[in-house]
């Protein structure tokens, strides 16, 4: 089952899909995935991934959606972490 994550990681997460070249595979744990499998409030400001598929897809997700890229720093603001 498809959990959609909520604001502001949704929008985030769309924004930086819009900036993708290629299809990619973010298999996510950590803080971000507990949040969305169990419905628990816990605060987070970042995105724990394993295993980044393809590879190649790692360099334009940190460019675009990294620490210190503009997306980060626009959903930052919104981020109620």
């Amino acid at each position: 089952m498809l959990t959609l994550p909520p604001s502001p990681w949704k929008e985030f997460l769309q924004a930086l899909d819009a900036k993708m070249t290629e299809a990619c595979t973010l298999p996510c744990f950590g803080g971000f995935a507990v949040t969305l499998e169990y419905g628990i409030s816990r605060p987070t400001s970042d995105i724990d991934v394993l295993d980044v598929a393809p590879p190649r897809a790692v360099d334009i997700l940190m460019r675009e959606g990294g620490k210190g890229s503009p997306l980060a720093i626009d959903y930052k603001a919104t981020c109620p972490c």
